[in-house]
């Protein structure tokens, strides 16, 4: 059987967790940031699935494409607690944003003409970050 669309690896994950470790032993402290990938974890699914508990809004016509099996990304960063919003792409006509377990989770449609999707969900989005404020918009 032949996954559709790839995963977050187990050496990724790792990758990540150690990374952050020595980043928070650098700087004596966690570093927030922000998550861009481009296949959603299947917590996103939650999210469409869930609008009343996620505070959801957007566009969620398209059914998520997510990777076959779950690859601990999600949990691993509730572990970590130090990325506080997770930005993908990968469904050209889902353009959303929610929150789960505290993490804001928002799902982008194409800023180009090149893939399939709807002209209206076309555009991108902005991230206000103030390193003083835990703050996404």
């Amino acid at each position: 059987m032949s996954c559709r669309w790839d995963i977050v690896h187990f050496e990724q994950l790792m990758w990540y967790w150690n990374s952050s470790k020595e980043i928070e032993k650098y700087c004596n402290k966690k570093i927030n940031g922000i998550l861009f990938m481009h296949i959603p974890p299947w917590e996103f699914q939650y999210i469409v699935e869930n609008p009343q508990y996620t505070n959801a809004k957007g566009s969620m016509e398209e059914v998520m494409k997510i990777g076959m099996f779950n690859s601990g990304i999600f949990s691993t960063i509730l572990q970590r607690n130090n990325i506080k919003c997770i930005a993908c792409g990968h469904s050209h006509n889902d353009c959303f944003e929610g929150e789960f377990c505290g993490i804001k989770m928002c799902l982008d449609a194409c800023a180009g003409y090149s893939p399939y999707g709807t002209d209206e969900l076309r555009g991108g989005r902005i991230f206000e970050i103030d390193e003083n404020e835990i703050l996404v918009k």
